[in-house]
């Protein structure tokens, strides 16, 4: 008897974007947007991650849906005049 298990690779060449590429903290609410990433199997979840420290830490944004490939977040303001805010975008199978 013999069982095979397919054990795919993580999707690939996805892109992050976000309109407006600068605003204020607690108004302007920023569409940030995952595509063109590739796989062979459907995309099950997509995650998306900020950071306020040059990428040292990366923080969750929590989102309802899970399949969205799209989501609008209004960041909340810290103690800097400006700050500039680091995005990761995710996508899993």
């Amino acid at each position: 008897m013999s069982i095979f298990i397919y054990i795919g690779g993580a999707p690939k060449n996805g892109k992050c974007s976000v309109f407006p590429l600068s605003g204020i903290a607690t108004i302007t609410k920023f569409n940030i947007t995952q595509k063109s990433w590739e796989d062979n199997v459907p995309i099950s979840k997509y995650e998306y991650f900020y950071s306020y420290d040059n990428g040292k830490i990366y923080l969750p944004i929590e989102t309802e849906i899970w399949t969205e490939k799209s989501i609008l977040k209004i960041f909340n303001p810290i103690y800097n005049k400006y700050n500039e805010i680091i995005l990761i975008c995710k996508a899993t199978n």
